[in-house]
């Protein structure tokens, strides 16, 4: 599907695929500083943000940086959401 809509390679398909793993990697320990700085109920009001805008700038991306920022934002709240949950 990116492939054929977009138009992306597959090297693009490949970075796209593998940069939300980093993302989250990355995510993980600013959820741990957010819950204690913000509290859980706030910090977890932030994931949902990161999520929701991640998603629709997925959804909206009419080229390859477009889709990587939405994947880092998604990525990274995926992160911080499992820091807040469990901690």
């Amino acid at each position: 599907l990116l492939r054929e809509d977009l138009k992306f390679t597959s090297k693009q398909v490949g970075v796209l695929l593998g940069i939300m793993n980093y993302a989250v990697m990355c995510g993980a320990p600013l959820g741990g500083w957010m819950a204690d700085a913000l509290g859980r109920k706030k910090a977890l009001a932030l994931t949902y943000v990161m999520l929701i805008v991640g998603a629709l700038t997925m959804v909206t991306a009419q080229n390859f940086m477009h889709a990587f920022l939405g994947c880092v934002v998604t990525g990274m709240g995926v992160g911080v959401g499992l820091s807040v949950v469990t901690s």
